[in-house]
């Protein structure tokens, strides 16, 4: 079955690329307005896009047809922004953080988590996250309905009891992913060897 996105309609278009393009990480934004409210808010368009710099992508629909969502209008004023990493512990309060607060007020307290300072941007982070990036504007591109911003990662803060070698442990740190509609949690891991390839195979 063929399907031409030319005759879908916006959303009809949006619930079928988010339920193909599975598992999504959640990028969760802490961001501060000009007048110092802090904003928290999470978006499922996140990715790594590069270890050498470290940039990160996130892309943020518009409200509507022109209005700016508070995180797209507070990372275009200030150029910095965390993303906090989801565990299960905070899937709830992730989810309640989506919806359309006012302007005025402050996802931290509304969903009850605490706002701590980063150490290298001025920008609120998730406290019990069990990782987040500190990053500053790279680029903003706009793209109609959507805002895809890229940032340098300039600093990390991560839960210490998680780290193994050098790395997060994906089990201990318990990640929520988007799946269409629903959120999802890990399942079974599988850590394969190397590829084996024969010798005139390879580079």
């Amino acid at each position: 079955m063929l399907i031409d996105l030319a005759e879908l309609d916006r959303r009809e278009a949006y619930k079928l690329l988010t339920s193909i393009i599975v598992p999504r990480p959640i990028a969760w934004v802490g961001t501060r307005s000009g007048s110092g409210v802090d904003n928290l808010a999470p978006f499922s368009f996140f990715n790594g896009v590069s270890t050498s710099p470290p940039i990160i992508s996130v892309s943020v629909a518009r409200v509507g047809r022109s209005g700016l969502k508070d995180t797209a209008q507070n990372i275009l004023e200030t150029e910095a922004f965390s993303v906090n990493m989801v565990d299960v512990k905070r899937l709830e309060a992730m989810h309640q953080s989506s919806g359309s607060f006012r302007s005025d007020l402050s996802e931290f307290e509304r969903v009850g988590l605490s706002a701590a300072a980063c150490d290298r941007i001025d920008a609120p982070r998730v406290l019990e996250s069990p990782a987040t990036l500190e990053c500053t504007l790279h680029r903003a591109i706009d793209l109609g309905r959507t805002h895809l911003i890229l940032g340098d990662v300039v600093a990390i803060h991560v839960q210490e009891t998680l780290l193994d070698n050098g790395a997060l442990d994906p089990m201990s740190m318990a990640p929520v992913a988007r799946l269409g509609g629903a959120y999802a949690t890990l399942g079974d891991l599988r850590v394969l060897p190397p590829p084996s390839l024969p010798e005139q195979d390879r580079r």
